[in-house]
């Protein structure tokens, strides 16, 4: 969770606090579909940008299983 959709998250429950019952409850559910829809539309972004950054250092002749990675016994990338 971003530190953005955390925002959104407490402002909703702020915002909510004067709801009552199922109005409350439908407000919250709405909000959560949203932050949920962030979530994913970040994460397929998130994989296109790492599968553009492959490509670009590929046709760079850059091999990836090649290089070393900080984290011990892993790959770059």
């Amino acid at each position: 969770m971003t530190v953005c959709q955390l925002r959104q998250a407490a402002g909703a429950l702020v915002c909510s606090l004067w709801l009552t019952g199922q109005v409350r409850m439908s407000f919250l559910r709405e909000e959560a579909a949203i932050i949920t829809a962030t979530q994913r539309d970040n994460a397929k972004a998130q994989r296109s940008h790492v599968k553009t950054r492959k490509r670009r250092l590929r046709d760079l002749g850059i091999d990836l299983s090649s290089l070393r990675c900080c984290i011990m016994e892993q790959v770059a990338l």
